[in-house]
């Protein structure tokens, strides 16, 4: 006897349709006794439970997926759980049987399983493997190839994307390795409308959050976010008023204000207003673009060391509460070198030299027009003048990738500066009213940034 959970949502208008494929799969099972419970948190789900015999259902109006997956586990009255995601489904019909024996002798179990589309094609193959020792990605797949005993375990209600792996490391510290059971025995649906795809990735955050509280080994990635001024205190306030009301754990703010001979902005940071954040103070020699070969090559006093580096000019600012995690989780993905707020085609294609994200290594590998940069033109040369030496074509010249977090009107960034200069841009920013939002969020002390 096995226990069926399934936590169902609206899925964009998708979940009744996915659920019905689903429970077909599940009631096309043979060899052994099965119940199915069903925890939605959307009642449109309903009226499919209804035409299927015996079902267990349970309205949960929650919203995090964590919390609809533990509802559903607990309402298993069976000692064995197959947890099944509402958008994949059984790849065949004695795949429950097989589950079910596996776990007469294991604590855990898993399967390869095929990918589909959304409308039931087959598209490749995953093969589930389970490392202890890797949480930098998913080896297994999603949670519907996966069944276990009864035990008190649950998904942690804090996590984001990494709630799946931490779940498997836990059930792993409980029964030792799964076995695994043979064939492809579930069919992971891949489609626009999943929860997985709809979400900003937060691997890295969450992988961070574990670790600092000693609930899984390693070493924790070190997140700086550089901030460069220039004689505009407004800007440098804003940006640490936002910061207080952002979600900003593992990360760090410092400011690094260009001063002009050392006489602009001397003593202007230090009048209370900024607290617990690094102010640094250097000659403005090179720009933004000055500073930023300062802190690559390692010679900025004062500047954190760091595994992550997000770079920002003073009037780029937050949009998002959680406006650092989607450059982390695109960053983090195979072969991107640097993970931006835009690549712009304004002079030639480039990725704009603020809101990117990079990696220490990638930077410490750049090369600049000259050392130290001093004009402006040897800023544009590295911004997008230089054929093969600008940002991007370096980058593209160590084989990695510039990625654009987000389409422009979900940025987690913005640029002020940018939108005003630029005749199409300041279309846009006044068509969508995001900056008249910020600047009247920002000026009634709000406490969030939406």
């Amino acid at each position: 006897m096995i226990s069926v959970v399934i936590p169902t949502y609206n899925q964009r208008g998708k979940g009744a349709y996915m659920l019905t494929q689903l429970l077909n799969s599940v009631y096309r099972q043979t060899g052994v006794i099965f119940e199915v419970c069903v925890s939605d948190n959307d009642d449109t789900i309903k009226a499919v439970v209804d035409k299927y015999p015996g079902i267990r259902y349970q309205h949960n109006p929650v919203k995090g997926a964590s919390e609809n997956i533990n509802a559903a586990i607990g309402m298993a009255s069976y000692d064995k759980i197959k947890l099944m995601c509402q958008d994949d489904m059984f790849n065949t019909t004695g795949a429950l049987k097989l589950y079910s024996e596996a776990l007469d002798s294991h604590g855990w179990a898993i399967s390869d399983s095929v990918h589909v589309n959304e409308n039931g094609g087959t598209t490749g193959k995953r093969i589930a493997n389970y490392n202890p020792n890797n949480f930098d990605s998913n080896t297994v797949g999603m949670p519907s190839v996966i069944a276990f005993r009864k035990n008190d375990l649950r998904f942690d209600e804090r996590l984001k994307t990494f709630c799946d792996v931490y779940f498997y490391y836990q059930l792993y510290q409980l029964y030792g390795m799964p076995v695994k059971i043979a064939g492809f025995n579930i069919a992971q649906r891949f489609h626009n409308a999943s929860q997985s795809r709809n979400q900003p990735p937060s691997h890295t955050a969450d992988k961070n959050f574990l670790i600092s509280n000693g609930m899984i080994p390693g070493k924790t990635n070190k997140v700086v976010v550089a901030v460069v001024a220039y004689n505009r205190l407004e800007n440098v306030e804003r940006w640490f008023f936002l910061w207080q009301r952002c979600n900003t754990a593992n990360a760090e703010l410092v400011f690094i204000v260009n001063n002009d001979n050392g006489k602009s902005g001397e003593g202007q940071y230090n009048d209370g207003f900024i607290k617990n954040v690094k102010v640094i103070q250097r000659p403005n020699i090179g720009y933004d673009i000055g500073a930023f070969q300062d802190v690559c090559k390692n010679r900025l006093p004062g500047f954190p060391d760091y595994d992550y580096l997000l770079w920002c000019t003073d009037d780029t600012i937050p949009m998002a509460k959680d406006f650092i995690t989607p450059f982390i989780g695109t960053l983090n993905k195979p072969r991107v070198g640097i993970a931006c707020m835009q690549v712009s085609n304004e002079y030639a294609r480039h990725v704009r030299t603020t809101g990117f994200c990079i990696k220490k290594e990638t930077a410490s590998k750049l090369r600049f027009p000259a050392d130290p940069i001093t004009t402006k033109q040897h800023c544009l040369y590295f911004e997008h003048r230089g054929k093969n030496n600008a940002l991007l074509a370096q980058i593209e010249a160590m084989r990695l990738k510039v990625v654009q977090v987000a389409p422009l009107q979900q940025s987690p960034l913005y640029d002020m500066g940018f939108w005003y200069r630029n005749p199409e841009a300041k279309r846009y920013a006044a068509s969508n009213d995001r900056m008249n939002e910020h600047n009247k969020i920002f000026n009634s002390n709000v406490q969030t940034t939406h």
